[in-house]
């Protein structure tokens, strides 16, 4: 009796301590629907195209910058052609009119320089010229008082009647002719130096008007290699638009793969593809998977971003394929058109255990609101 006691509070206590260290997660079931899956490179035209050569067959694996397959039509000869003329204007810009505007504004440049050295010159000649006019201006101004001075002491002697008329007139006209003299020298020398200010000016509006002229053209010379430049991309993104990535030959193309993937389709035509018929298609398998879950609303009020989730597929039965471990990426904050919430699904990299995801497959997808052990729901039961 005392042995089946013993076994069965052992057996309490390990239900206690399990109540204790394993939590029971309360969780919420929503519908989902798979959306991504394979990635899938159709290669398909909107006119005819002629095949000139195929270089993979269906079920090869394929690299990115492997050549493909060679196409050529009217249309590509004209989208080639448009390229050419781009490169060879481009071309044409850059031997024969870059070096012209080069040539060019190298002339200017080098007229600009003359004519700052020339300014350089002119102000030197102002300054000599102004400095020249203060002394030759002092020296005809001494020359004028000494002048001044024996005009005055011959009239004093001609008033007392010791000098002549005639030399007193002398004297009178002497002084008279050195103050004319002054007169003239500051005339003179002040046109100069305003004729030398008038050059000073000329040359520097002509060295202005000659770097204005040097800008203008580099403006313009940017502004033709810019559209060149332009004209060429532009062609040449054309050509990618309509056919993918590709290398351009004479009057075709080859078809350049940009992943890493396998042909899972090759036309079976050996000479022509008609419009919007397909060439062949290159799968990859890379794409991040996502899940769109359906919660109603009274299911939306305890989810949140970062929830852990699992997911089962009605396509893979999880008794043996297993589930997907998953997190909640996001939730809408409006309803659809039937009135449920959008709950993004971010799912954990697919293993072999899955053959093929396709988008559209649907399934459940349990989240997982939160985790407690017994004894916390006991707890908040009390409590409460």
């Amino acid at each position: 009796m005392k042995r089946l006691v013993y076994i069965g509070v052992v057996f309490l206590l390990i239900i206690v301590v399990l109540s204790l260290i394993i939590p029971i997660p309360r969780e919420v079931n929503l519908n989902f629907k798979l959306m991504g899956g394979i990635n899938e490179k159709v290669y398909q035209f909107p006119h005819k195209v002629y095949i000139q050569e195929v270089m993979v067959n269906s079920g090869d694996k394929v690299n990115s910058g492997q050549p493909l397959m060679t196409i050529s039509s009217p249309e590509i000869s004209k989208r080639i052609g448009e390229i050419e003329q781009a490169r060879h204007n481009l071309n044409n810009f850059y031997e024969i009119k870059a070096p012209a505007i080069a040539s060019r504004i190298k002339m200017l440049e080098t007229k600009a320089e003359g004519l700052r050295n020339s300014l350089t010159k002119l102000k030197e000649l102002i300054s000599l010229a102004r400095n020249s006019q203060v002394e030759e201006e002092g020296n005809l101004e001494e020359q004028l008082q000494l002048s001044k001075k024996s005009y005055e002491r011959s009239r004093v002697l001609h008033d007392k009647n010791v000098m002549s008329d005639a030399d007193w007139e002398n004297a009178l006209a002497s002084y008279k002719m050195k103050e004319q003299e002054l007169v003239h020298f500051i005339n003179s020398s002040n046109l100069q130096i305003t004729d030398y200010q008038y050059d000073l000016e000329t040359l520097e509006t002509e060295k202005e008007s000659i770097l204005i002229e040097v800008q203008k053209i580099k403006a313009e010379e940017k502004e033709l290699e810019g559209e060149l430049l332009s004209a060429l991309a532009l062609a040449q993104r054309q050509l990618q638009l309509d056919y993918g990535k590709c290398m351009v030959k004479e009057n075709s193309i080859t078809l350049i793969c940009d992943t890493l993937g396998q042909v899972s389709f090759l036309t079976v035509k050996e000479s022509e593809l008609n419009p919007e018929e397909i060439g062949l298609k290159v799968i990859n398998g890379k794409e991040k998977y996502i899940a769109y879950a359906f919660a109603n609303p009274v299911q939306i009020g305890e989810l949140q971003d970062n929830l852990k989730a699992v997911l089962k597929f009605d396509a893979y039965p999880h008794f043996y394929y297993g589930s997907i471990n998953a997190k909640v990426k996001s939730i809408s904050s409006s309803t659809n058109e039937e009135g449920f919430y959008s709950v993004k699904l971010t799912l954990d990299n697919l293993d072999e255990r899955f053959p093929q995801m396709v988008k559209g497959m649907t399934g459940t997808a349990t989240v997982v609101i939160q985790e407690k052990v017994v004894l916390d729901y006991l707890l908040y039961q009390l409590l409460k």
